[in-house]
């Protein structure tokens, strides 16, 4: 099996969003193949969003991120589109 790691990156996290659950650790998440979430901020600058999922499938992390509300969620986090890159593992290394 391989993890697949969406990597959303973003220099400007909206002051005024709230978390709603459309993270790799959410209900609709898990069920769907998501293994974990972390969260991370640049030190100089906390509104500088870094954010790492892990995924047992892409079918799961596209099915999740196919809903049109999870979309609009996503949206409402950043105050521009976010940079998004989805990786895996790269065995043998």
């Amino acid at each position: 099996m391989k993890t697949v790691i969406p990597v959303i990156r973003s220099p400007s996290i909206s002051r005024t969003w709230t978390p709603s659950g459309v993270s790799g650790e959410s209900a609709a998440a898990k069920p769907l193949g998501a293994i974990g979430h972390r969260i991370y901020a640049n030190l100089q600058d906390p509104g500088d969003f870094l954010g790492i999922d892990r995924w047992d499938s892409l079918e799961g992390l596209q099915h999740l991120m196919g809903d049109v509300s999870v979309q609009a969620d996503i949206g409402n986090m950043f105050n521009g589109p976010p940079d998004v890159t989805v990786c895996a593992e790269r065995e043998g290394w």
